[in-house]
């Protein structure tokens, strides 16, 4: 097994020539560790780690696509393509992205599997106000307290966070 030591391989820019070691140093970190299988997350690190899974020789090779790819341009797009030619499976989450995927970066679709992000609705639906304020650690607001929800990584200006809290103030005026 892996030692729990936190490991970072320090990468600011995929574009830098000294990544070149630190790749090397990561596969011999996957091979010494005998690592089986390798998921990556988000571009940096399917581009990345995919390429380095195959080098160690990792037999099960899976990456997610978690958003539509509205910032891939046709470069990174030749770059896809030809890491997922070393990727065993694609997780998504949702038929849209999933959709994508197979339209962009020409994906077979017997190689997608779909986990939606999701919220347990019978949860929210059977709670009630003081539930919900409990939950959050809001129970001192009044009952004419009004919640509303965003769900998004505030990381990603795609999710356009910024029209929601404009429109959560014009509602508020």
């Amino acid at each position: 097994s892996i030692s729990v030591e936190k490991r970072f391989l320090d990468i600011d820019s995929l574009k830098s020539p000294r990544n070149v070691i630190k790749l090397a140093r990561f596969v011999g970190f996957l091979k010494k560790n005998s690592v089986n299988i390798i998921h990556t997350f988000f571009l940096d690190s399917a581009l990345f780690g995919v390429m380095s899974a195959k080098l160690a020789g990792i037999k099960t090779i899976i990456t997610s696509r978690r958003d539509l790819g509205f910032l891939y341009n046709r470069r990174l797009l030749r770059l896809l393509k030809f890491i997922n030619l070393f990727t065993d499976r694609f997780v998504v989450n949702s038929i849209s992205v999933k959709n994508e995927l197979i339209k962009k970066e020409k994906v077979d679709s017997n190689l997608i599997d779909i986990i939606y992000n999701g919220i347990d609705l019978d949860r929210i639906d059977q709670a009630t106000p003081a539930d919900i304020k409990k939950e959050v650690h809001l129970e001192s607001c009044t009952d004419e307290v009004k919640f509303v929800g965003f769900v998004g990584n505030f990381n990603r200006k795609v999710k356009r966070f910024d029209i929601f809290i404009q429109a959560a103030a014009d509602v508020h005026k």
